[in-house]
């Protein structure tokens, strides 16, 4: 699976599958986008990356982790509010049910 930047709307997937020789890269992509909205701004509202979860991926690198959460101090010069995010959130596993499902794997 490899996500590449589309110049006009959002991103799309770029799958390239063949089955006993053809070629199905246009029906697992439409599929495939009906699961994930790939657009940048949903990318980043998905994972989470506005919020400050990053510190963490400073050590032992940012694949190969386990979810988790963690309370932040989110604002400027003190006056900030007390908030619990979510980290590695590109590791979670929530969609797997969902496309097996949509690929008749379970």
């Amino acid at each position: 699976l490899n996500v590449q930047p589309n110049f006009f709307q959002h991103l799309f997937f770029a799958i390239k599958i063949i089955v006993l020789g053809r070629d199905h890269d246009g029906e697992i992509a439409k599929k495939l986008e009906s699961l994930f909205d790939l657009r940048p701004a949903a990318i980043v509202k998905r994972f989470g990356l506005k919020n400050p979860i990053f510190s963490e991926t400073a050590a032992y690198g940012h694949m190969g982790r386990q979810p988790g959460k963690k309370k932040v101090k989110i604002g400027m010069n003190g006056k900030g509010r007390q908030r619990t995010v979510e980290t590695f959130t590109w590791e979670k596993l929530d969609m797997v049910k969902k496309i097996q499902k949509l690929f008749k794997l379970a």
